[in-house]
């Protein structure tokens, strides 16, 4: 009878999912002049397409620019390159999202944004169905840090401009 009911506990953690996050960020430092030299490109846009390439485990994002922060000579789109997933590290993006990038050129002149770097989400939304009800409540106060300190940057931006 034992055996019966290791194998069926066994079974049961299995198949049971669990939510983990394996990309954890630091804290972030207030932003300094340094960092918006360094910056490639800041801007708030939208995105308006979205690129997977499973083979490199990224995608490129495309975003059609409404503020631009810091000029970097382009048209009014610019395309971003991103980990594929949270997961990885990547921005988690969808059409018709309102973003402020923060986004550095990588070794290919290619712009490049990640999860744990100054990026926020400015359309997010906490439905406890996407997140549970413990993740929903964890979400919601990350992203109104986050909120927090993109308000203070881009006040920031605006008075060294």
């Amino acid at each position: 009878m034992k055996l019966k009911q290791i194998l069926f506990i066994l079974t049961i953690l299995l198949f049971k999912t669990v939510d983990t996050l394996a990309c954890s960020c630091g804290e972030l430092d207030p932003i300094s002049k340094d960092d918006f030299e360094k910056a490639g490109a800041i801007f708030i846009g939208r995105v308006i397409k979205v690129e997977e390439d499973r083979d490199k485990w990224t995608k490129a994002v495309t975003f059609l620019v409404t503020d631009r922060l810091k000029s970097t000579g382009q048209t009014k789109e610019i395309t971003i390159w991103t980990p594929l997933d949270g997961a990885a590290c990547g921005l988690s993006t969808k059409e018709g999202d309102k973003w402020y990038i923060f986004a550095y050129k990588n070794d290919n002149n290619k712009f490049v944004a990640g999860l744990c770097g100054r990026s926020v989400n400015l359309d997010k939304k906490f439905r406890i169905k996407d997140y549970g009800l413990k993740y929903a409540y964890l979400e919601k106060r990350a992203w109104k840090k986050d909120f927090k300190r993109y308000k203070k940057e881009k006040r920031f931006i605006k008075k060294i401009k």
